[in-house]
């Protein structure tokens, strides 16, 4: 589903991209849609309440959760190499240049990510600040490509204020719970996340149960 989105978004950013200033404000958009649907998705997660456990049943819960955010991010790139493109001639070193910035940044985000951020903020934590890094990035598209860029920094940063206090994303309690060998029954007594695996604590029937990655020791 994440590959299905960023595909069709790619095809919907290219229809978008019909010129420099119309590229940077729906760049400007997607990046806030990321935000959005970043925190749709968790707070879907929250409400589903565990992972669904029939094929057809998975497939439209992936589809419903990645779906609206990897279209928004798919929508980026098109309308990255038309900000980036002073004209025709100009559009294979631009794309050029945004696929390596892309390329780079998704190595250095998936190290960063999966042993830095995610160990030490776990889940939520690490969802809340992606949250917040797609809202800077707009307002820095704002700022550097708008003239004059109060007009979009002013608003944009109450946004990112409101969101930062706003949107405080529980722990996936449900997510945690669920285990092939055990029953995704109980209580969530302690979580956390290594660079390898998570490790959590469940409460059962007056028993303690711990499990890495669902799996119980």
């Amino acid at each position: 589903s994440f590959l299905l989105g960023i595909a069709i978004g790619g095809a919907i950013g290219a229809r978008l991209a019909t010129g420099r200033d119309r590229s940077v404000r729906w760049f400007i958009a997607s990046q806030i849609v990321v935000a959005l649907a970043a925190m749709a998705a968790w707070y879907a997660l929250l409400q589903w309440g565990g992972v669904p456990k029939s094929p057809s049943t998975r497939v439209l819960f992936g589809l419903l959760i990645l779906l609206p955010l990897s279209l928004a991010i798919g929508v980026t790139y098109p309308l990255a190499v038309r900000v980036l493109a002073r004209d025709a001639l100009d559009a294979a070193a631009a794309s050029a240049r945004v696929y390596s910035w892309n390329t780079a940044g998704a190595i250095l985000g998936a190290l960063i990510g999966g042993f830095v951020l995610i160990p030490a903020l776990r889940y939520e934590g690490a969802v809340h600040l992606a949250v917040i890094a797609s809202l800077v990035l707009a307002v820095a598209a704002g700022v550097l490509l708008i003239r004059p860029g109060w007009r979009v920094a002013l608003p944009a940063l109450v946004l990112i204020a409101a969101v930062g206090l706003l949107f405080q994303p529980a722990a996936p309690e449900h997510l945690l719970l669920v285990s092939p060998l055990r029953s995704d029954q109980g209580t969530l007594v302690h979580y956390s996340v290594g660079r390898s695996a998570d490790v959590v604590v469940v409460r059962d029937d007056g028993l303690l149960d711990l499990r890495t990655n669902g799996l119980p020791e």
